[in-house]
């Protein structure tokens, strides 16, 4: 929920939050914009660093953790093209495409789970954007 008032009305000790792209959007705790999905930043320099700490330190942890499931599956998928590699002496094809299902559903669902979270919201607000590009690519290659 955005109040789309001025600032000057809002009480003067609180922290508002805005987006970088539409100033207009303005509320008094963090969240997404309704427009464009970006974050909301705190109007105030040095104010809410710990937060934006947080979710860089989330975003770096589902990161790494979709790069290590990540590799399999390609090595998996692209294991064919490598000379000398013989995959499927190893691993069945049958198998070997579970075992990339397997892998790749939790970088899907939980690493780029906010893309789709946000490209839910833009759809609601009827404003499209990248997130929603993003959603559309990504979910259809999942499926």
């Amino acid at each position: 929920m955005t109040l789309e008032r001025n600032p000057a009305v809002l009480e003067p000790n609180k922290i508002i939050y805005t987006c970088p792209m539409h100033p207009q959007i303005q509320q008094d705790r963090p969240g997404i914009c309704p427009i464009c999905g970006m974050t909301l930043e705190p109007k105030t320099v040095g104010v809410g660093d710990e937060e934006e700490r947080r979710d860089v330190n989330s975003l770096s942890r589902k990161f790494w953790i979709a790069l290590v499931l990540t590799i399999p599956v390609l090595i998996l998928a692209m294991g064919h093209a490598i000379p000398g590699l013989h995959l499927d002496a190893i691993v069945p094809r049958k198998v070997g495409k579970w075992i990339e299902f397997g892998l790749t559903t939790p970088v899907v669902l939980w690493a780029g789970g906010f893309f789709f979270a946000r490209a839910w919201q833009s759809i609601v607000n009827r404003s499209l954007n990248m997130f929603t590009l993003i959603a559309v690519g990504v979910g259809a290659a999942y499926f």
